[in-house]
């Protein structure tokens, strides 16, 4: 767990990466790295060029998703904007169209940072009729949906969100006492 001494040795490294590709990944785990620490504006900047550095639609749906989860206070609105408006531009495009799933999950989670739940809902529902057999962002969907749902006292459809969470995902290993808890008490309701 020595993170600011690994973010040290591998800033350094950086210019010993064979290919951009390359590059572009150590950049993603560089900002990993400084978000362990709490260096959100260096993370931030990191998948910022992770981003911009890559050819894999998955690390660059990651880098932006991470990117915005690095804004900290109220004039990051704009940028928290910015993401989701890149992601959406993302989603339009032939060679993301199997990770659309993906995508508009995190547009769902970026709305829910902005306290936008209308949104949230609208794009964790997009992401659902996109997936065709991605079964963990499945049911983490139905997870977030669930949460909102029961949060705003719809318990039917908190109680349909919660069912088809699927628990033996390893993901869901520290929530899975609160989903049986939830469901068990959604049955009742």
């Amino acid at each position: 767990e020595g993170y600011d001494s690994a973010a040290v040795y591998l800033q350094k490294a950086l210019t010993n990466a064979d290919n951009k590709i390359d590059r572009a990944r150590w950049r993603f785990l560089l900002g990993q790295l400084y978000e362990l620490t709490g260096s959100y504006e260096k993370a931030s900047v990191c998948y910022k060029k992770a981003a911009k550095g890559t050819v894999d639609p998955l690390l660059d749906i990651y880098a932006h998703l991470n990117k915005a989860k690095m804004l900290r206070n109220d004039r990051d609105k704009k940028q928290l904007d910015e993401n989701i408006s890149k992601l959406l531009k993302m989603s339009k495009q032939d060679k993301f169209e199997t990770y659309r799933d993906i995508i508009f999950h995190s547009i769902g989670l970026l709305n829910l940072k902005k306290l936008d739940t209308a949104s949230a809902v609208k794009n964790f529902e997009r992401s659902l009729t996109c997936n065709t057999n991605n079964t963990v962002y499945k049911s983490r969907t139905h997870l977030e949906l669930g949460k909102i749902a029961y949060i705003q006292k719809l318990y039917m459809k908190a109680a349909d969100h919660y069912d088809s969470v699927d628990v033996t995902i390893t993901q869901f290993n520290k929530d899975s006492s609160e989903i049986a808890d939830r469901k068990s008490a959604l049955r009742k309701i």
